[in-house]
């Protein structure tokens, strides 16, 4: 017996024929909608991937984005095929500037730095961006949160969208399930209209090559009680989520199973350099002495000191791998003219901070003098405090880390009230 198929031919009752025509009459419909919705998303483009035109008042500020900052910096630099990254976390997102002169004269530069990136995170992304374009230079910043083992990788991190897999071979990406979410998904309707009313949020902006910018950080910041509230609100934030996140509420570099050790990461990171004959320069992030003095208030100070050792090590032994000379490691963590700026005090909506926005997160003035440092810039106008930033190797590891514990000790002399509030808030929020 043969089966008829098609609508069209079936044998229908009025009642039947008309109700036919109606679910056809549906059916264009969900298609036409549909096709609005596709054209609305790409017109759009919350996420910033695609080249549809940006217009002022409509789609130009792009609020959504942030939430979808792995997705949206891995199209980017599809797009842009840049030859130089600033890799890190999100102090490197918003203090590093890829247009910094001895980056933009010589190179096409972008910053690829991702907020709460993990060390595996910045490693599949140097593969990434490398797999587009081959890398010449890479300035990696690392923070000591990003080597928990216990801390998983961000919601909106796909390694399907990657241009190169763990080992390094290139392969294709997944554009038709990328496609589909950000053009043809609720998620990416709603993402949609909220950037259309929310076109004057400008909290956060991301600039043309990548970097972070709050166009009103000031007031933002000032909004929220000051800087010192910001500084606290920073510090709670490090104790509840980055260093001990949930679920396991843990911090080491190795897992209790050994399935993770994130100095793997690091390896390859120097491995993958050396074998792509990438210019790699390495630095510890220079966030405020207080966020020190916070790792030394959860009991991590000897875990901290442990982290630069071993970075250190494998430097070398990666470098004697490959028969080469190690890559320069920068440490600008510590107690020096800028980490010590003074905080005001609680409630003061008035005063600011020149190198800091909080304890965390650094500005690009700062930043700028970081990337002086290490890329060996000379700016007349730009003066460097000659105690801000130590070139660590195995000769001086062990004398560095004394005088920073020197450091340490004078600033907690004469500090004591800052001590003290970060020893509070740790033994009010430790384990929550």
């Amino acid at each position: 017996m043969k089966i008829l198929l098609s609508l069209d031919t079936y044998d229908t009752t009025p009642s039947a024929h008309l109700f036919i025509t109606y679910l056809k009459f549906v059916a264009k419909g969900v298609v036409v909608c549909l096709l609005i919705v596709i054209s609305m998303n790409y017109l759009i483009n919350p996420y910033s991937i695609y080249t549809a035109p940006r217009l002022d008042g409509i789609n130009n500020n792009k609020p959504l984005l942030f939430k979808y900052l792995r997705l949206t910096k891995a199209y980017a630099v599809m797009r842009k095929k840049p030859d130089a990254l600033i890799l890190g976390s999100s102090r490197t997102e918003h203090g590093l500037n890829p247009e910094h002169p001895a980056m933009l004269e010589h190179y096409n530069s972008f910053n690829l730095a991702l907020t709460g990136a993990s060390i595996y995170e910045n490693l599949r992304y140097l593969q990434h961006a490398n797999a587009v374009n081959p890398l010449k230079m890479v300035v990696l910043a690392v923070d000591f949160f990003q080597f928990n083992a216990y801390r998983p990788t961000a919601a909106d991190f796909t390694e399907q969208r990657l241009r190169s897999d763990y080992d390094g071979n290139a392969r294709p990406v997944r554009l038709f399930t990328d496609i589909l979410e950000t053009l043809a998904s609720v998620d990416a309707a709603t993402a949609s209209i909220k950037t259309i009313f929310q076109q004057g949020n400008d909290d956060n902006v991301i600039l043309a090559r990548g970097q972070v910018m709050q166009p009103d950080k000031n007031a933002l910041v000032m909004r929220s009680g000051g800087r010192h509230e910001a500084a606290l609100f920073s510090e709670l934030n490090y104790i509840t989520h980055l260093y001990f996140p949930r679920p396991h509420r843990k911090n080491n570099f190795v897992t209790a199973d050994g399935s993770i050790n994130t100095f793997d990461y690091f390896k390859r990171i120097l491995a993958y350099c050396h074998a792509h004959n990438i210019e790699l320069h390495l630095l510890i992030s220079p966030a405020h002495a207080r966020q020190w003095q916070l790792i030394a208030s959860v009991g991590m100070w000897h875990k901290f000191e442990q982290w630069k050792q071993e970075m250190v090590r494998y430097n070398d032994k990666v470098a004697a791998t490959f028969g080469r000379q190690t890559f320069p490691l920068w440490d600008f963590s510590g107690y020096n003219s800028y980490t010590t700026e003074p905080v005001p005090a609680l409630g003061d909506k008035v005063n600011m901070m020149k190198w800091y926005w909080e304890s965390s997160h650094y500005r690009t003035e700062l930043g700028d003098r970081v990337l002086d440092k290490v890329l060996d810039y000379h700016d007349p106008d730009r003066i460097i405090a000659d105690d801000f930033g130590v070139k660590i190797n195995t000769e001086n590891i062990e004398t560095h880390l004394q005088n920073i514990r020197d450091g340490r000790a004078s600033y907690e002399q004469k500090h004591a009230d800052a001590v003290e509030e970060i020893k509070s808030l740790v033994k009010k929020y430790r384990g929550k």
